[in-house]
Protein backbone atom coordinates (compact mmCIF):
# COMPACT_ATOMS: atom_id res chain seq x y z
CA UNK A 1 0.00 0.00 0.00
CA UNK A 2 1.48 3.36 -1.22
CA UNK A 3 1.97 6.06 1.33
CA UNK A 4 1.58 9.90 1.29
CA UNK A 5 3.41 12.28 3.39
CA UNK A 6 0.73 15.08 4.89
CA UNK A 7 2.16 18.45 4.84
CA UNK A 8 5.71 18.96 5.95
CA UNK A 9 5.35 16.68 8.68
CA UNK A 10 6.92 13.33 9.50
CA UNK A 11 3.32 11.88 9.04
CA UNK A 12 2.56 9.57 6.27
CA UNK A 13 -0.48 7.92 6.38
CA UNK A 14 -1.99 5.15 3.73
CA UNK A 15 -3.10 5.85 0.84
CA UNK A 16 -6.23 4.60 1.45
CA UNK A 17 -8.29 5.38 4.54
CA UNK A 18 -10.40 2.87 6.67
CA UNK A 19 -13.88 4.68 8.02
CA UNK A 20 -15.13 3.27 10.89
CA UNK A 21 -18.75 3.82 10.52
CA UNK A 22 -19.66 0.25 9.48
CA UNK A 23 -22.78 1.50 7.93
CA UNK A 24 -23.99 -1.65 6.84
CA UNK A 25 -24.15 -2.84 10.86
CA UNK A 26 -22.13 -6.10 10.23
CA UNK A 27 -20.37 -5.16 13.85
CA UNK A 28 -19.17 -8.92 14.38
CA UNK A 29 -16.53 -8.49 11.54
CA UNK A 30 -15.20 -5.32 12.63
CA UNK A 31 -12.62 -7.44 14.22
CA UNK A 32 -11.41 -9.19 11.04
CA UNK A 33 -11.70 -6.21 9.01
CA UNK A 34 -9.73 -3.87 10.83
CA UNK A 35 -6.78 -6.31 11.18
CA UNK A 36 -7.61 -7.33 7.47
CA UNK A 37 -6.51 -3.43 6.78
CA UNK A 38 -3.30 -3.38 8.73
CA UNK A 39 -2.36 -6.87 7.08
CA UNK A 40 -2.69 -4.62 3.52
CA UNK A 41 -1.08 -1.76 4.70
CA UNK A 42 -4.12 0.79 5.60
CA UNK A 43 -2.68 1.52 8.64
CA UNK A 44 -4.98 5.02 8.83
CA UNK A 45 -8.15 5.09 10.83
CA UNK A 46 -11.43 7.26 10.91
CA UNK A 47 -13.27 7.58 13.65
CA UNK A 48 -16.11 9.42 14.75
CA UNK A 49 -18.01 8.09 17.64
CA UNK A 50 -20.23 6.06 15.72
CA UNK A 51 -22.48 3.34 16.86
CA UNK A 52 -23.94 0.17 15.24
CA UNK A 53 -26.18 -2.11 16.78
CA UNK A 54 -25.16 -1.31 20.55
CA UNK A 55 -21.54 -1.56 19.67
CA UNK A 56 -19.02 1.53 19.35
CA UNK A 57 -16.83 1.18 16.83
CA UNK A 58 -13.84 3.43 18.22
CA UNK A 59 -14.11 0.72 21.41
CA UNK A 60 -13.59 -1.93 18.72
CA UNK A 61 -10.91 -0.06 16.70
CA UNK A 62 -9.42 -0.06 20.34
CA UNK A 63 -9.44 -3.53 20.72
CA UNK A 64 -7.63 -4.42 17.53
CA UNK A 65 -5.05 -1.54 17.54
CA UNK A 66 -4.07 -1.54 21.28
CA UNK A 67 -0.84 -3.70 21.22
CA UNK A 68 -0.27 -2.41 17.67
CA UNK A 69 -0.90 1.22 18.53
CA UNK A 70 2.60 2.33 16.33
CA UNK A 71 1.34 0.61 13.25
CA UNK A 72 -1.61 2.54 13.44
CA UNK A 73 -2.31 6.35 12.81
CA UNK A 74 -6.13 7.13 14.30
CA UNK A 75 -7.81 9.93 13.19
CA UNK A 76 -10.87 11.38 15.33
CA UNK A 77 -13.59 13.45 14.25
CA UNK A 78 -14.84 15.44 17.22
CA UNK A 79 -17.62 18.55 17.05
CA UNK A 80 -16.05 21.61 19.20
CA UNK A 81 -15.01 22.07 22.30
CA UNK A 82 -12.96 19.16 21.62
CA UNK A 83 -11.83 18.98 25.55
CA UNK A 84 -15.04 18.00 26.29
CA UNK A 85 -14.75 14.49 25.05
CA UNK A 86 -11.49 13.91 24.07
CA UNK A 87 -10.58 11.87 27.40
CA UNK A 88 -13.83 9.26 26.33
CA UNK A 89 -12.20 9.13 23.26
CA UNK A 90 -9.05 8.48 24.52
CA UNK A 91 -10.77 5.52 26.78
CA UNK A 92 -12.41 4.33 23.71
CA UNK A 93 -9.76 3.74 21.46
CA UNK A 94 -7.37 2.03 24.60
CA UNK A 95 -4.86 5.12 23.88
CA UNK A 96 -3.50 8.58 25.41
CA UNK A 97 -2.80 10.39 21.77
CA UNK A 98 -4.94 11.37 18.59
CA UNK A 99 -2.81 11.53 15.83
CA UNK A 100 -5.27 13.41 13.68
CA UNK A 101 -7.82 15.75 15.34
CA UNK A 102 -9.95 16.05 12.85
CA UNK A 103 -12.96 18.82 14.03
CA UNK A 104 -16.07 19.35 12.96
CA UNK A 105 -18.07 22.80 12.33
CA UNK A 106 -20.19 24.08 15.32
CA UNK A 107 -23.57 22.30 15.22
CA UNK A 108 -25.25 25.07 17.08
CA UNK A 109 -28.66 25.95 15.51
CA UNK A 110 -28.96 29.87 16.63
CA UNK A 111 -25.90 30.92 14.89
CA UNK A 112 -24.84 28.72 12.43
CA UNK A 113 -27.97 27.09 11.50
CA UNK A 114 -26.40 23.69 11.77
CA UNK A 115 -30.25 21.78 11.19
CA UNK A 116 -28.78 19.44 13.79
CA UNK A 117 -32.43 19.25 16.18
CA UNK A 118 -30.58 17.35 19.22
CA UNK A 119 -28.03 20.69 19.47
CA UNK A 120 -30.72 23.46 19.11
CA UNK A 121 -29.42 24.62 22.83
CA UNK A 122 -26.42 24.72 22.32
CA UNK A 123 -24.00 27.93 22.50
CA UNK A 124 -22.17 28.68 19.80
CA UNK A 125 -18.23 27.89 19.43
CA UNK A 126 -15.93 29.93 17.63
CA UNK A 127 -13.92 28.76 14.77
CA UNK A 128 -10.95 31.02 16.52
CA UNK A 129 -12.60 29.08 19.97
CA UNK A 130 -11.92 25.42 18.20
CA UNK A 131 -8.41 25.98 17.30
CA UNK A 132 -7.44 27.88 20.31
CA UNK A 133 -8.77 24.68 22.12
CA UNK A 134 -7.13 22.42 19.82
CA UNK A 135 -3.38 23.75 19.60
CA UNK A 136 -4.39 23.31 23.67
CA UNK A 137 -4.44 19.72 23.33
CA UNK A 138 -1.56 19.14 21.16
CA UNK A 139 0.82 21.34 24.14
CA UNK A 140 -0.61 18.57 26.31
CA UNK A 141 0.42 15.47 23.91
CA UNK A 142 -3.45 14.36 23.73
CA UNK A 143 -3.49 15.15 19.47
CA UNK A 144 -0.40 15.29 17.63
CA UNK A 145 -1.49 16.77 14.28
CA UNK A 146 -5.18 18.90 13.46
CA UNK A 147 -7.16 18.33 10.59
CA UNK A 148 -11.11 19.74 10.07
CA UNK A 149 -13.77 18.24 8.46
CA UNK A 150 -16.79 19.48 5.58
CA UNK A 151 -14.86 23.41 6.02
CA UNK A 152 -15.69 25.82 3.52
CA UNK A 153 -12.71 27.92 1.84
CA UNK A 154 -14.03 30.46 4.60
CA UNK A 155 -13.81 28.34 7.28
CA UNK A 156 -10.49 26.87 6.65
CA UNK A 157 -9.07 30.67 6.20
CA UNK A 158 -10.15 31.60 9.59
CA UNK A 159 -8.90 28.60 11.10
CA UNK A 160 -5.61 28.94 9.34
CA UNK A 161 -5.97 32.60 10.69
CA UNK A 162 -6.48 31.50 14.61
CA UNK A 163 -3.64 28.91 14.79
CA UNK A 164 -0.51 30.10 16.21
CA UNK A 165 1.78 27.24 16.67
CA UNK A 166 0.07 24.45 14.10
CA UNK A 167 -1.52 24.59 11.25
CA UNK A 168 -4.21 22.02 9.29
CA UNK A 169 -3.32 19.01 7.20
CA UNK A 170 -6.15 17.72 6.39
CA UNK A 171 -9.77 18.47 5.56
CA UNK A 172 -12.54 15.69 5.08
CA UNK A 173 -15.05 16.62 2.52
CA UNK A 174 -17.76 14.92 0.47
CA UNK A 175 -16.46 13.96 -2.92
CA UNK A 176 -16.58 11.44 -5.79
CA UNK A 177 -17.35 11.65 -9.52
CA UNK A 178 -20.71 11.87 -9.75
CA UNK A 179 -21.06 14.92 -7.04
CA UNK A 180 -17.32 16.64 -6.53
CA UNK A 181 -19.13 20.53 -6.07
CA UNK A 182 -18.72 19.61 -1.94
CA UNK A 183 -15.06 19.13 -2.41
CA UNK A 184 -14.20 21.58 -5.39
CA UNK A 185 -15.45 24.55 -3.35
CA UNK A 186 -12.28 24.49 -0.99
CA UNK A 187 -9.93 22.66 -3.69
CA UNK A 188 -8.00 25.59 -4.96
CA UNK A 189 -7.67 26.36 -1.38
CA UNK A 190 -6.34 23.07 0.60
CA UNK A 191 -4.19 22.54 -2.59
CA UNK A 192 -2.10 26.47 -2.35
CA UNK A 193 -1.95 25.57 1.11
CA UNK A 194 -0.62 21.92 0.82
CA UNK A 195 -3.90 20.77 2.93
CA UNK A 196 -4.63 16.77 2.06
CA UNK A 197 -8.59 15.82 0.97
CA UNK A 198 -9.87 13.16 3.12
CA UNK A 199 -12.98 12.75 0.84
CA UNK A 200 -15.49 10.32 2.47
CA UNK A 201 -18.17 8.69 0.55
CA UNK A 202 -15.56 8.26 -2.86
CA UNK A 203 -17.66 5.87 -4.28
CA UNK A 204 -21.09 7.74 -3.88
CA UNK A 205 -22.65 5.65 -1.42
CA UNK A 206 -22.43 2.70 -3.56
CA UNK A 207 -23.21 4.35 -6.96
CA UNK A 208 -19.75 3.93 -8.35
CA UNK A 209 -19.79 -0.27 -7.66
CA UNK A 210 -20.50 -0.61 -11.93
CA UNK A 211 -24.83 -1.37 -11.06
CA UNK A 212 -26.23 -0.02 -14.71
CA UNK A 213 -29.21 0.44 -12.66
CA UNK A 214 -28.88 1.21 -9.31
CA UNK A 215 -31.49 1.97 -6.75
CA UNK A 216 -33.56 4.70 -7.37
CA UNK A 217 -32.65 6.43 -3.61
CA UNK A 218 -28.97 6.31 -4.44
CA UNK A 219 -29.53 8.62 -7.90
CA UNK A 220 -32.02 11.23 -6.00
CA UNK A 221 -29.34 11.47 -3.01
CA UNK A 222 -27.27 13.26 -5.95
CA UNK A 223 -29.68 14.55 -8.29
CA UNK A 224 -29.17 12.02 -10.98
CA UNK A 225 -32.96 10.81 -11.06
CA UNK A 226 -34.62 13.07 -13.89
CA UNK A 227 -33.56 11.75 -17.63
CA UNK A 228 -30.81 14.32 -17.78
CA UNK A 229 -29.14 12.95 -14.50
CA UNK A 230 -29.84 9.27 -15.40
CA UNK A 231 -28.18 9.73 -18.81
CA UNK A 232 -25.12 11.56 -16.62
CA UNK A 233 -24.73 8.41 -14.52
CA UNK A 234 -25.29 5.88 -17.26
CA UNK A 235 -21.74 8.02 -19.32
CA UNK A 236 -19.97 8.02 -15.73
CA UNK A 237 -20.66 4.12 -15.48
CA UNK A 238 -20.08 3.03 -18.91
CA UNK A 239 -16.61 4.95 -19.09
CA UNK A 240 -15.54 3.27 -15.95
CA UNK A 241 -16.51 -0.31 -17.21
CA UNK A 242 -14.84 0.23 -19.75
CA UNK A 243 -11.67 1.00 -18.08
CA UNK A 244 -12.27 -1.58 -15.22
CA UNK A 245 -12.77 -4.23 -18.19
CA UNK A 246 -8.79 -2.99 -20.57
CA UNK A 247 -7.38 -2.75 -16.59
CA UNK A 248 -8.53 -5.87 -15.48
CA UNK A 249 -10.26 -3.90 -12.29
CA UNK A 250 -13.21 -3.40 -10.46
CA UNK A 251 -15.65 -0.57 -11.05
CA UNK A 252 -15.23 0.43 -7.89
CA UNK A 253 -11.14 -0.11 -7.67
CA UNK A 254 -11.25 1.97 -10.61
CA UNK A 255 -13.25 4.92 -9.22
CA UNK A 256 -10.93 4.68 -6.16
CA UNK A 257 -7.81 5.12 -8.37
CA UNK A 258 -9.76 8.33 -9.88
CA UNK A 259 -10.01 9.72 -5.99
CA UNK A 260 -6.08 9.16 -5.14
CA UNK A 261 -4.78 10.70 -9.19
CA UNK A 262 -6.54 14.02 -7.83
CA UNK A 263 -2.87 14.89 -6.75
CA UNK A 264 -4.35 16.12 -3.04
CA UNK A 265 -6.89 13.78 -2.57
CA UNK A 266 -7.36 10.35 -0.34
CA UNK A 267 -10.66 8.50 -0.02
CA UNK A 268 -12.15 7.18 2.87
CA UNK A 269 -13.53 3.66 2.13
CA UNK A 270 -16.57 2.20 4.69
CA UNK A 271 -16.63 -1.47 4.00
CA UNK A 272 -17.97 -3.94 6.56
CA UNK A 273 -16.69 -7.18 5.00
CA UNK A 274 -13.36 -7.96 4.71
CA UNK A 275 -14.13 -9.32 1.05
CA UNK A 276 -15.53 -5.65 0.11
CA UNK A 277 -12.16 -4.64 2.13
CA UNK A 278 -9.46 -6.19 0.06
CA UNK A 279 -11.04 -4.97 -3.66
CA UNK A 280 -11.38 -1.71 -2.15
CA UNK A 281 -7.62 -2.15 -1.49
CA UNK A 282 -7.19 -2.78 -4.77
CA UNK A 283 -7.53 0.65 -6.09
CA UNK A 284 -4.45 1.60 -4.96
CA UNK A 285 -0.76 0.98 -6.11
CA UNK A 286 -1.43 1.62 -9.78
CA UNK A 287 -2.66 4.73 -11.74
CA UNK A 288 -5.00 5.29 -14.36
CA UNK A 289 -3.17 6.50 -17.33
CA UNK A 290 -4.19 10.30 -18.63
CA UNK A 291 -6.29 9.22 -21.41
CA UNK A 292 -8.43 7.02 -19.05
CA UNK A 293 -8.67 10.15 -16.99
CA UNK A 294 -9.82 12.10 -19.74
CA UNK A 295 -12.38 9.40 -20.92
CA UNK A 296 -13.97 9.80 -17.17
CA UNK A 297 -13.67 13.14 -16.65
CA UNK A 298 -15.76 14.01 -19.91
CA UNK A 299 -18.40 11.54 -19.10
CA UNK A 300 -18.65 13.12 -15.36
CA UNK A 301 -18.46 16.53 -17.08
Amino acid sequence: MEKRRLGNTDLEISSIVLGTAFRGGIVEEMPDVIRRALYLGIDTFDTGGYQRNGVVTEQVLGEVIEHRRQEAVVAVKIVPPADREIEARLRNLRTDYIDILELLPCRCDRVCKSGYAQHVDEPHYSIGDAMATAERLIDKGMVRYLGVSRYTTAMLEEAEEALSSTRLLTNQVHYNLVDGTLGDEPMDYCRSHDVTILAFSPLGAGLLLGDPQPDGKRLARYDLDDPAGKARYERINGALTQVAKERGKTVAQVALNWTLCQQIVLPIIGPDQVDHLEENAGGAGWRLEPEELECIDAAAA
